[in-house]
């Protein structure tokens, strides 16, 4: 209940997604900086991939989702849910890693970038278990861009299960 609680505690429980039945916590990290449910992280840290990582069942697929909800500002979030990363068809390798090179990028990564001045932006990593009869990257309304791409009617119409999460502030002053 500790993610559900941070979440809802900064509005990502509604703003992003549902409640959901925790099976870990998503791992974050950007080299030495790690996304720790709320921490807030230099822009300048988030420039370059950062490695996901859980304790899950490596039988499965997982689909791994980066969005920023606050776009271009959380008291005005006309692009939200901006989309900064979506890879389906994931892996876990040896402990705990998500293989990203294995999975299919269906946007790739883009580092937070929020605008001068328009305070902290929530970033949101969602990871979801695939059924095994669904591959997402094969659902026919693939985004096309990264203005208000919706995480829930993804995950919905993909049959996607959440299973873990984190986040992290950033901000350009």
């Amino acid at each position: 209940m500790a993610v559900n609680n941070a979440l809802r505690r900064d509005g990502i429980i509604p703003d992003v997604v549902d409640t959901f039945q925790e099976s870990a916590l998503l791992n974050i990290s950007y080299g030495a900086t790690k996304a720790i449910l709320g921490n807030t992280i230099a822009v300048s840290a988030t420039q370059i991939t950062p490695i996901a990582t859980i304790g899950l069942t490596p039988m499965a697929k997982y689909t791994l989702i980066m969005v920023d909800p606050d776009a271009p500002s959380r008291l005005n979030p006309t692009y939200g849910q901006w989309l900064h990363w979506l890879v389906v068809n994931l892996t876990i390798e040896s402990f705990g890693t998500l293989s990203v090179p294995k999975g299919t990028t269906l946007m790739p990564y883009m580092s937070p970038g929020p605008p001068n001045g328009t305070g902290k932006h929530r970033y949101v990593f969602l990871l979801y278990e695939q059924p095994s009869d669904v591959n997402p990257s094969k659902i026919q309304n693939k985004p096309k861009q990264r203005q208000n791409f919706k995480a829930r009617d993804f995950a919905n119409q993909a049959r996607l299960k959440l299973v873990a999460a984190n986040y992290f502030f950033a901000e350009n002053k």
